[in-house]
Parts: C-alpha cells; sequence; structure tokens
C-alpha cells in the first residue's frame, strides 16, 4: 500500500494497492481494508534529540521524563499509538494488474490503514500503513 505523502481534508485520500508475487509478478487478490483513528497521548510529548557527543547535540543533554514508565513507548511516535474507532471497513479487489485504488475522505488526523489478505496457498497476508491527514 502507498498514498500520498502530503494528504489533506481538501482532497480525498488515495490509497494505492498492488499486490504481487516475491518476483514481482502481479498477482489478482481480494482482502479487506480497516482504517482506524490513532488514540494521542493525553498531552504533547517532544521526542528524544540525538545525540552525537558525550554532552549531546548542541550542548543538550537527554532528561528522561519523570511521567514516563521504564520500557514504555515513546509518546511523541504516532506509530506506537493505539488504536482508535474504525473510521473505514472496506473490502477490496485487485485487477490481473494486481493494482486498485480506494479513495477515502478522512478529517484532519492520525490514522493507520491495515490491509488484510491470503496469497494463492491460503496464508495470510498483512501490511500496515500509517497517514497523517493535516488542514493546513
Amino acid at each position: 500500500m502507498k498514498a500520498s505523502e502530503w494528504l489533506t481534508v481538501d482532497q480525498p485520500v488515495q490509497l494505492e494497492i498492488q499486490t504481487t508475487t516475491l518476483d514481482g509478478e502481479p498477482q489478482l487478490a481480494e482482502g479487506s481494508l480497516t482504517i482506524h483513528a490513532l488514540q494521542p497521548p493525553s498531552r504533547v510529548h517532544r521526542g528524544n534529540l540525538p545525540t552525537s557527543n558525550p554532552r549531546g547535540r548542541f550542548g543538550l543533554r537527554e532528561m528522561p521524563d519523570p511521567d514516563d514508565e521504564p520500557g514504555a513507548t515513546d509518546p511523541s511516535d504516532p506509530n506506537q499509538w493505539p488504536l482508535g474507532v474504525v473510521v473505514l471497513e472496506r473490502g477490496f479487489t485487485t485487477g490481473t494488474n494486481g493494482l486498485t485504488t480506494v479513495d477515502v475522505r478522512l478529517p484532519a488526523g492520525e490514522y493507520r490503514v491495515s490491509l488484510a489478505t491470503q496469497d494463492r496457498f491460503g496464508r495470510p497476508v498483512t501490511s500496515r500503513l500509517p497517514l497523517e491527514v493535516i488542514d493546513p
């Protein structure tokens, strides 16, 4: 799956789905597509600055957040946010060229698209795609 890097509320999000063999040969496939809104943290978190020397980048040291638990996920990374409500559930079928597109209008926010299908041997195949829709 892929989508444009720049997604706004003015245009529908166009998801491009391509199904191929490991050799890149197009394959006809049927499956389901689910879009979840993500649950953001209760407050804004800043990501850690990368350090390249003992004093830290730009002379800053990374200070741990006292509210974070050891081993907790990074709340500044939307890829680690929990799933929220389901915004869309839809089936899809790719053509003999292995391609199809799905257009959906989404309000501003962070989303995770999940695709589920099966290979020709009946084994499950899944894919995930993070989306960020903005309202400039």
